[in-house]
């Protein structure tokens, strides 16, 4: 299983190609390139090579070697240089792991120090002399047979690319002379994500929190380590010291004065920083104000779409209020009808009451009258359930007569049925008579002796 340079297991993920180491916490590539990655045998080919430095910075929206050796000469080139005099001067031994084109190594040369540089390229160690004129060792760091005593050795974004960052960082150590530097520079990991722009799978391996930077030069011995910002917010810039920290001033008999040129070089590079952060600032509150105008402009569409709103709410609440003055002007006029008719009402009531006094003196004529004629109904009544138990028991009478009669009905309809039956029985008879030979004969008969046809 694939663990940190530290010996930690990787646990959670950063994307789909880095891990974070569960000890250091640093940002781990999760799976190591093939073991020939990180050499250079055939600069056309490998990967370190000369497409390197040309074809493949060009293809990432990089400058190319030749254009980085001009822009770093003035700008990073010199904040390293200022970094590194705040605690080391010259003369001095001071090795560059992984110089590139070699700018840095020749101001150093210039301000008097010992400096030689190292590539794993042939070709870039050639651009470096070329372009330079100053010393390229080509390998790794841990194949090179060098003195050891350097005043300072430097690693300026190389540490990230290393397989085996603790060997190279051990192999510093014993190169450096008992008080000596190590100075590096690396991105600086605090936590970002997956779009961080520094989780390069093809050449970042490691990348380093303050914390893992601090445990790796522990490990390798050194006892006092520096971590600060570097130039770009993305970078960390680390010194490191085996023996006390701060380091000594430097020698007081070396009476080394930073050439002018330099000085008007830096004091160059300071107001260009000054105004490269004025430009950030100002970009930034360009930005911040482009922002606020986007977002004026976006409340602004919003208040003319709700004004717009508004002012339709605005006419139609205007035509509701017309029709509704409409309306009040027909309602009044509907008031003052009803009040008209209520006015009438109110006469008419009056003629209605007087009406209703009348006849309630009439109604109470009429209950004496009533009951007079109630007690003459009653007389009426008594009469009446008199002559109907008359009537009744006649009816009873009648309606025994009705059940005798009835039941004479009904005798009668029997014999007469029962009569029907006989002569139904004798019609058959006959018919069956006529229908047989022996009448047919006796008509015939009777035709012969009559000289009538039959049936006459």
């Amino acid at each position: 299983m694939r663990s940190c340079w530290c010996g930690g297991d990787l646990g959670k993920e950063i994307g789909r190609h880095y891990q974070i180491c569960d000890e250091c916490g640093a940002a781990v590539l999760s799976v190591l390139p093939e073991a020939g990655h990180f050499d250079v045998s055939d600069d056309d080919h490998d990967f370190y090579g000369r497409r390197y430095w040309t074809e493949y910075c060009v293809a990432r929206g990089l400058p190319d070697i030749r254009e980085r050796a001009r822009a770093d000469l003035s700008e990073r080139c010199l904040f390293w240089l200022e970094r590194l005099l705040e605690v080391t001067r010259p003369p001095g031994r001071v090795l560059e792991i992984g110089c590139g084109h070699g700018a840095f190594v020749r101001l150093l040369q210039e301000l008097g120090f010992d400096a030689t540089g190292t590539e794993l390229s042939g070709w870039v160690a050639d651009f470096a002399k070329q372009t330079f004129g100053v010393p390229v060792l080509r390998g790794p760091l841990e194949t090179l047979t060098l003195d050891p005593g350097f005043a300072c050795i430097a690693a300026f974004d190389v540490l990230e690319h290393l397989s085996d960052p603790s060997a190279v960082v051990r192999r510093c150590g014993d190169l450096l002379a008992p008080d000596g530097l190590l100075v590096l520079q690396t991105p600086w990991y605090r936590g970002e994500g997956a779009d961080w722009s520094m989780l390069q799978e093809e050449e970042h391996v490691h990348l380093f929190t303050e914390g893992s930077i601090r445990l790796l030069l522990t490990r390798a011995g050194f006892q006092q380590v520096l971590v600060r910002p570097s130039l770009f917010p993305y970078d960390m810039w680390v010194v490191a010291t085996r023996g006390q920290f701060p380091v000594p001033a430097p020698n007081a008999s070396t009476s080394w004065r930073m050439p002018a040129a330099f000085m008007a070089l830096l004091d160059l590079s300071h107001e260009a920083s000054d105004l490269r952060d004025e430009l950030t600032a100002a970009d930034a509150d360009r930005t911040a104000r482009l922002a606020q105008v986007n977002e004026v402009t976006r409340l602004l569409g919003e208040s003319e779409a709700d004004r717009a709103a508004r002012l339709d709410q605005v006419q139609e609440l205007t035509a509701l209020l017309q029709e509704s003055e409409a309306d009040r002007a027909a309602r009044l006029t509907q008031v003052e009808e009803l009040t008209r008719l209520l006015n009438e009402s109110e006469a008419d009531r009056a003629a209605r009451l007087d009406k209703i006094h009348e006849l309630s003196r009439l109604l109470d004529e009429a209950k004496r009258d009533g009951t007079a004629r109630l007690n003459e109904i009653r007389a009426q009544i008594n009469e009446l359930s008199r002559q109907l138990g008359e009537t009744e028991s006649d009816r009873v009478a009648r309606l025994e007569q009705i059940h005798e009669l009835s039941r004479m009905v009904r005798e009668l309809d029997a014999d007469r049925e029962a009569r029907t039956n006989v002569v139904h029985g004798l019609e058959a008879r006959i018919a069956a008579i006529e229908r047989s030979w022996m009448w047919r004969l006796r008509r015939a008969l009777l035709s012969i002796l009559t000289g009538r046809p039959p049936g006459e």
